[in-house]
């Protein structure tokens, strides 16, 4: 295979973006799609290779998996020995579990699998946090070099139009479902295999299109000097002009792969195209592009893990520049010796590489079984803090109990101040939160309360925002609270509360108008039914895990600013907008008491924020749960009206 600076130069415009995207360069907002660029690449020069291999008849699968692993596996485990000792330092337990579970599944090649499982969004905050995200791409890569050989020696004997074909239907079918994922599973379309083949298999398609008419290297006429300049520039309006909303890797993905693709088409040495691809500083960028690769992702990860606020620009730009400067080291004294026969054997790699997989595979589950080491945590108020972020929210011996002769389990307070029950805890996971103090208030008070609540399901709407994730419990506990109250049976005083926030942001079949509805009248029917409702609005919602910020703070740097974790009063009100006015919608009514947490979290401790802690003390038990001491706060206004 003929040797092309240009593929190179194109190997630097993909991993450039990719670097600075991840960095938080807003202008870079679609350098994700450098990505994509790489899986064009691969199809082509995979696909080269086999198919000169397979006419030459001195393919060998063996020998395939050897130069995979050469090219792949030393720079990888290199990159994962750095970070074990990072890890162990500034981790949290939890994260080092979910860094465990991510050792064991790059050597396994599923951490695409891992992460879809993980995560909602590639785009999440907690993302920029995980040392090995980016190896989601070695895996599909990984995935596609066990299956893509094994179908072409199969079918490579077929006319070249039935392969062409072939790799075409199936590039079509592959990107149709991404196109459907990217609007409905945009976690699985992103990090899957089947909505990322039609990538590689474009690149494949351009590698059978240049074995059959191969590219001239003088060839500069207009159609490829035009074909290659909008290759380029189809690649650069996505790097700037796609961002975290673009739906990806649909038909939106077209155009960076097949820009990709013309420039593999069409680019040569004589283009302007070529030219500018083939210039030394991006072919020497292009050659260390996979280190730079593997760098730069632990490199920024570790980076926010220790420094905890936001990075601020010289950090970043020194972040970039040793991304590139271990680059080249691993490239020059890893990459390189390992590609060689004549300094590593064929032997010498594969049992390398076993024994390397073996190793990560294994101190991953130890660390995983070991639950990330808690014991590494120091300090009291450290572990009360990792108490607080493992805090059980409500009364789980009823949550999600269909079977409504059970719920004996789904009352707090006393259970001997005779038959009546004089309250009700009723919503999501969000009122839950306040059911082991009122639970104990009730036991204190002789008063008995009847348990209506359930993670991520609003028991008192007839409908519910998507994203339930017990949808069938959910809707028994929906109908469980109408014949309560449709008998009359329902407790007299109900404490009501939810998720607003979420709900109203949560996609769903209803526009907003009609969740408005769907509260104001629920809310408004109980009224109207002679209860007493206390009605709690939303809490809300932070950027950060609290307990875990709070933690991190103590363990890498001792103190604890006062506006950790807090937010902008203003960003709240932007926020809670759209569920307070539906709230507000209920009107005045005599039996009505609204609690406003805001009014005890918002600049009552730092002025036009609201807090997070109070002098370390964590009110929140995750990033929008609030944790005792945050729920001590709106208890006390609850029993002033109960």
């Amino acid at each position: 295979m003929k040797y092309r600076r240009e593929i190179d130069g194109l190997r630097a415009v993909a991993v450039v973006p990719v670097v600075l995207f991840h960095a938080g360069f807003s202008v870079f907002s679609g350098g994700y799609v450098g990505v994509d660029v790489f899986f064009v690449i691969s199809g082509y020069l995979i696909t080269t290779i086999l198919l000169s291999e397979l006419h030459a008849g001195s393919f060998s699968i063996v020998k395939f998996y050897e130069r995979r692993a050469r090219r792949l596996l030393p720079a990888l485990f290199l990159v994962m020995a750095c970070c074990l000792p990072f890890a162990w330092l500034w981790l949290l337990p939890e994260d080092m579990v979910d860094f465990g579970q991510s050792l064991m599944a790059v050597t396994t090649f599923v951490s695409n699998i891992l992460f879809w499982q993980e995560e909602t969004s590639y785009f999440n905050t907690t993302s920029e946090l995980k040392p090995l995200l980016h190896t989601w791409s070695l895996a599909v890569e990984e995935q596609f070099y066990l299956l893509f050989p094994l179908a072409l020696m199969l079918l490579w004997r077929l006319p070249r139009l039935g392969l062409v074909a072939l790799l075409a239907i199936g590039s079509t079918i592959s990107l149709g479902i991404a196109e459907w994922g990217a609007h409905n599973k945009p976690s699985a379309a992103w990090f899957l295999l089947p909505t990322r083949a039609w990538e590689l298999g474009i690149g494949a398609l351009a590698a059978i299109h240049l074995r059959n008419k191969p590219l001239e290297p003088q060839a500069s006429g207009g159609y490829n000097q035009l074909m290659s300049l909008a290759g380029i520039g189809s690649i650069a309006w996505a790097i700037f002009f796609f961002d975290d909303n673009t739906p990806f890797p649909g038909v939106w993905g077209l155009l960076p792969v097949v820009g990709t693709a013309l420039v593999i088409l069409f680019a040569t040495p004589a283009t302007l195209g070529g030219k500018l691809l083939g210039t030394r500083a991006l072919v020497g960028i292009g050659l260390i592009s996979y280190s730079a690769y593997l760098w730069h992702q632990p490199l920024l990860a570790f980076a926010r893990q220790r420094n905890i606020v936001e990075l601020d620009l010289p950090v970043v730009w020194s972040l970039i520049v040793a991304t590139f400067v271990l680059a080249w080291l691993s490239w020059r004294y890893v990459e390189t010796p390992f590609r060689h026969a004549g300094t590593v054997s064929k032997k010498q790699i594969f049992v390398f590489s076993g024994t390397g997989m073996l190793v990560f595979f294994a101190v991953g589950a130890i660390v995983w079984a070991a639950n990330g080491f808690g014991g590494r945590v120091k300090g009291e108020l450290s572990q009360e803090l990792v108490e607080v972020s493992n805090q059980r929210l409500g009364n789980y011996e009823c949550w999600g109990m269909t079977d409504q002769t059970k719920r004996e389990n789904c009352t707090l307070g006393s259970k001997n101040n005779g038959v009546e029950t004089d309250f009700a805890l009723v919503g999501d996971s969000h009122v839950s939160t306040l059911y082991p103090l009122l639970d104990a208030h009730g036991k204190d008070s002789n008063i008995s309360g009847l348990d209506i609540t359930m993670g991520s399901c609003p028991v008192f709407l007839q409908n519910y925002p998507t994203g339930t994730k017990n949808p069938v419990q959910c809707r028994s506990l929906q109908l469980y609270f109408s014949e309560l109250m449709n008998k009359g049976t329902l407790p007299q005083s109900l404490i009501v509360g939810g998720a607003w926030i979420q709900w109203f942001e949560r996609e769903d079949s209803r526009d907003d108008t009609g969740m408005a509805e769907d509260v104001t009248n629920s809310i408004k029917k109980m009224l109207a039914n002679g209860h007493k409702v206390i009605l709690i609005y939303p809490v809300p919602v932070l950027n950060s895990d609290v307990p875990k910020l709070l933690l991190k703070y103590r363990q890498n740097r001792g103190d604890i600013l006062p506006e950790a974790g807090s937010i902008l009063h203003a960003d709240f009100n932007s926020r809670a907008e759209v569920a307070e006015f539906a709230l507000d919608a209920v009107g005045e009514h005599r039996y009505l008491t609204r609690i406003h947490p805001e009014d005890l979290l918002c600049d009552t401790i730092l002025k036009d924020r609201c807090a997070a802690h109070v002098d370390g003390k964590p009110l929140y038990s995750d990033n929008n749960h609030l944790s005792k001491y945050g729920a001590e706060l709106v208890l006390k206004k609850v029993i002033e009206h109960l």
